[in-house]
């Protein structure tokens, strides 16, 4: 599998604040800004969306590694995995 390509996350969603008041903002722990557009409902949709994509990322590489010479140790994996994504689409869709 080829190396990602990408900015390194972790990547977070800034709030609007003084400085930037209406922009949809997210950056990553480097400080390089990853999406930066005017502030509507979609756009911070996005934010949200696209500062999990590290996460996503990581979750599905985890969930195509699970150990299959051990069945009981991959259930317990594909559970944790499942409940993370859980938590994950939470904050996508910003319940949390």
């Amino acid at each position: 599998m080829k190396e990602a390509r990408y900015t390194p996350g972790s990547w977070k969603v800034i709030p609007p604040s003084e400085e930037h008041p209406s922009r949809a903002m997210v950056s990553s722990a480097l400080g390089v800004d990853i999406y930066n557009a005017p502030l509507t409902a979609e756009t911070e949709a996005n934010a949200n969306l696209i500062a999990a994509a590290p996460e996503m990322e990581k979750l599905l590489f985890d969930l195509i590694n699970i150990d299959e010479a051990d069945p009981v140790v991959g259930i317990k994996r594909v559970l944790l995995i499942g409940l993370k994504a859980y938590a994950l689409l939470g904050r996508i869709r910003g319940e949390t």
